[in-house]
């Protein structure tokens, strides 16, 4: 039987060569590891934190802290100190964050060159000739090289992505500022809503006791008791109505908060300032105009919408000079050592950058468009909340009037009364027209409050009650 033997040279540098490859490869099996550790969701667990989600929560605490405020136990809750606590409860704060944690390692990994393709080739020549060594081994490596300016374009893009997630959580900071300003809104025209309805309850079951002594003196028709009970059953149907608004708008406002409405019991709100959102003279429409064309988050992220569109567009355009792969080789090949240099790049054969270019041109002029719609919304929103407030404003002082007459009115018969120069029955008629006319003022009024809170969230600025809270800045967000 015939032995193939090999020089101890061939031998020695076989092995030395073999150590660099499993060096090599060990190296490129420790890049590939991970973290691995798996963090399933305990929905359980989840759930009954939500359950036990008070405002006494550390993360509330926190969030207040971070304002530099502080809530007293057994204290009224103010607009901002409620605005505080959405902010620190509610989830979706947390994916803004984690979303613009994402848009920096974006960014991050744009800065990055691309890694180096390695590939190792052994080969065994069966009828090698005798004596020779018959083993070919091939190394190389792929190095991308990037031309056009991509990398730069790449990390310009990422910028921008940063740019769109900073207006997004800005627009999610302030959907839940609106929704609470709403909630604490309903939350106390409701319970206006409800003394006026048990006032006016009462009133009317005080008339109606009233028309039956009279009736059953004889002094009334029957038909009096009949409209008079029945202005009672309606007024009893107004308190009831108003009495469940009252618990709608406590759970508006425990769900604006991200907490169950047990954990609202209890808890007290700020009065509103008697003075009221401004007068429409004090505002100055075109001011707010601009104000909201610089405030807006939907028109910042509209406008770092376009430019993540122009940056595709002008990668598309680099994509006309094709990235070079360069291929450095080292071959042992039956006891020869080589060295070769691969250069390679795409060959637009069958198509060119032409279409890809065209799509994202239209594209961004998709992009333009959509940031002159949302502009010209905005504006639209403005003239139509302010148009509103006006209106609601004037409507809310001609009533605040007609309340003031029939103060007087009631005044001037309750001395009447007092006098014996009139009865009791034509007292409680002023007493009614009185309360009337407060019914329709609040009502007049709570028009006008929700007016001034559309307004706000069309100029995304606060107009009352004054207040120095502000959006927290990126560095709070993560």
């Amino acid at each position: 039987m015939h032995t193939r033997t090999y020089p101890v040279s061939i031998l020695s540098f076989c092995w030395v060569r073999s150590t660099k490859v499993l060096v090599l490869i060990s190296s490129l099996l420790v890049g590939c590891t991970g973290l691995t550790e798996v963090t399933p969701l305990d929905v359980d667990v989840r759930a009954r934190h939500l359950l036990e989600t008070t405002l006494d929560n550390p993360e509330v605490d926190k969030a207040l802290q971070s304002f530099g405020i502080h809530h007293q136990a057994n204290t009224p809750w103010s607009l901002d100190q409620l605005t505080i606590a959405a902010w620190g409860l509610r989830p979706e704060i947390k994916v803004v964050r984690e979303e613009i944690k994402a848009a920096l390692a974006a960014k991050q990994l744009a800065n990055e060159r691309p890694n180096p393709v390695f590939s190792l080739t052994p080969e065994y020549i069966i009828n090698a000739v005798s004596g020779a060594v018959p083993w070919v081994v091939t190394l190389a490596a792929d190095f991308l090289t990037q031309t056009g300016g991509k990398r730069s374009l790449a990390n310009l893009g990422a910028e921008q992505d940063i740019l769109i997630g900073l207006a997004g959580s800005d627009q999610v900071f302030w959907n839940i500022r609106v929704e609470v300003s709403q909630a604490v809104v309903n939350i106390i025209t409701a319970d206006t809503a409800n003394e006026i309805a048990l006032d006016n309850l009462i009133l009317r079951k005080a008339y109606r006791d009233w028309v039956q002594r009279k009736l059953a003196a004889g002094s009334l028709a029957r038909s009096e008791l009949l409209r008079a009970e029945f202005d009672q059953m309606a007024a009893q149907s107004q308190a009831s109505q108003a009495a469940g608004e009252v618990i709608m708008a406590q759970s508006q406002l425990a769900n604006t908060l991200g907490v169950p409405i047990e954990a609202i019991s209890g808890v007290t709100i700020t009065p509103l300032t008697p003075d009221g959102p401004p007068a429409p003279s004090e505002l100055d429409q075109r001011e707010l105009r601009e104000r909201a064309l610089i405030n807006r988050a939907d028109i910042r992220h509209a406008l770092a919408e376009y430019g993540r569109a122009d940056v595709d567009f002008r990668i598309k355009v680099a994509g006309r000079y094709p990235d070079l792969t360069l291929s450095p080789a080292t071959t042992y090949d039956s006891g020869s050592q080589k060295i070769s240099l691969g250069v390679s790049a795409e060959l637009p054969l069958f198509h060119d950058q032409s279409v890809a270019i065209s799509l994202a041109d239209a594209q961004r002029a998709i992009a333009a468009s959509h940031f002159d719609t949302i502009q010209t919304q905005a504006l639209a929103a403005i003239d139509t909340a302010f148009a509103a407030y006006k209106t609601s404003w004037v409507s809310w002082q001609q009533a605040e009037k007609v309340v003031a007459i029939q103060q007087q009115l009631l005044t001037q018969a309750s001395k009447r009364f007092e006098n014996g120069a009139t009865d009791k029955g034509d007292l409680m008629a002023y007493q009614l027209s009185a309360l009337q006319s407060r019914g329709d003022a609040f009502t007049a009024h709570r028009t006008f409050l929700n007016a001034s809170l559309l307004l706000e969230n069309a100029i995304q600025r606060p107009l009352w009650p004054a207040t120095q809270l502000t959006i927290p800045n990126q560095k709070d967000r993560l």
